[in-house]
């Protein structure tokens, strides 16, 4: 809440050691993982250590100051019944110091540091039964069946005119890639290739677009979805993608340009996407091949999910302000507003044209404190649900 430095240099904390208690987590992590002490699920993981980046990103510029350093110890009555040492033990005063910090976001550790110690076994069980490989079996020849189908599909055909003959859209990709020898594809919201055969097509676009479009220099392609099965995971290594073992709820920051396919995502996804690459050096490393951010930002909050509790459609409110204010520094080719073809519905390629002298914060559309406590004390309650 107060991620800037004219308020965080207005602050004193009296509280725990930042130090220790990064590193009480991580022991709590290591033990959690080898055994030592019941698993918490991926949601519960992700959610805690998105919350320790910013412990993580302003120890560097913090000054601890043990209270014992302070000379007050000794004034304290140390009976046999009160022992302030035992009972504050790790309590320090905190002074931030980050008056020569232009970007605050730069001090935030990555997603991809935040879940790097995540075990795969923690979120997917990928080992497969005799059933389970019998349909891995299946589902590539389904595969290889459906990259054909659609390499000779119109859609696929005005996909790929677009790309050699849209003169603005060549332009965009160019202006990013610039000498990059490789770009890297993210997929969020594949859905689950057993089970959806929309899947099947929207895998088989990113194969495609990897193998036979060259100005996109696309290298490793990384999958995500919570619906995929082993059978799933295994199809999708088969052709060479990776498949990601945590599940980043779309916050990843990049700092090199990068293709993110959101077929079926979310406006929630969308927004953390944003709202993680929160600055225009990161926005415009962002090619976007999903909704138009103008459909997104159509939606009222009130009337996303009739079953939403007061927590969630504060949520919503609170993701929806970040696609309302970028919307309008978009830019968006649609590929084919005429084809009725379900797997690709809404499909637009996505880029943020930003000046680096943009306050962003301040055209934010506001969210008050007391909101922002509600979802966040909403999130935990949801995350602790998990692990019950």
């Amino acid at each position: 809440m107060n991620w800037c430095p004219s308020r965080l240099e207005k602050m004193m904390i009296l509280g725990t050691s930042l130090t220790f208690m990064a590193e009480d987590l991580d022991e709590f992590v290591s033990c959690s993982t080898n055994g030592g002490r019941p698993k918490m699920t991926v949601k519960k993981l992700s959610y805690v250590r998105d919350r320790l980046r910013y412990i993580w990103g302003i120890k560097g510029h913090t000054r601890e100051l043990e209270i014992e350093d302070c000379g007050l110890s000794s004034s304290v009555d140390k009976s046999e019944s009160y022992n302030p040492e035992e009972m504050f033990e790790d309590l320090c005063w905190h002074m931030f110091d980050v008056d020569a910090v232009e970007d605050m976001n730069t001090l935030l550790p990555s997603t991809e540091i935040c879940f790097k110690w995540v075990d795969s076994d923690m979120s997917y069980p990928y080992r497969m039964d005799e059933e389970d490989a019998e349909e891995l079996l299946k589902l590539q020849e389904d595969m290889k069946i459906t990259i054909m189908e659609l390499r000779e599909s119109e859609y696929y055909r005005k996909l790929r005119d677009q790309l050699e003959e849209e003169h603005l859209l060549k332009r965009e990709i160019s202006r990013r890639l610039g000498s990059e020898e490789k770009m890297e594809m993210v997929i969020y919201a594949l859905g689950d290739l057993e089970y959806d055969f929309n899947s099947h097509y929207q895998l088989a676009l990113a194969l495609l677009l990897r193998e036979e479009v060259d100005m996109l220099k696309i290298g490793e392609i990384q999958v995500f979805d919570p619906l995929l099965t082993p059978t799933d995971a295994n199809v999708i290594r088969s052709f060479g993608c990776t498949v990601l073992s945590v599940n980043e709820f779309a916050r990843r920051r990049v700092e090199r340009p990068t293709l993110f396919f959101l077929p079926f995502a979310g406006f929630d996804l969308v927004a953390n996407l944003l709202e993680t690459n929160w600055s225009p050096s990161h926005l415009e490393n962002l090619i976007i091949l999903g909704t138009s951010l103008h459909v997104w930002g159509k939606t009222s909050p009130d009337v996303v999910r009739l079953e939403e509790s007061e927590a969630e459609k504060l949520l919503s409110n609170d993701r929806l302000r970040y696609i309302r204010m970028i919307r309008d520094w978009s830019v968006e080719f649609i590929i084919d507003d005429g084809h009725q073809w379900h797997p690709f519905q809404q499909i637009c390629w996505v880029f943020i044209n930003l000046h680096s002298g943009i306050d962003f914060n301040s055209l934010l559309p506001g969210f008050s404190t007391i909101s922002k406590i509600q979802v966040d004390h909403g999130c935990a309650e949801l995350a602790c649900d998990s692990i019950r």
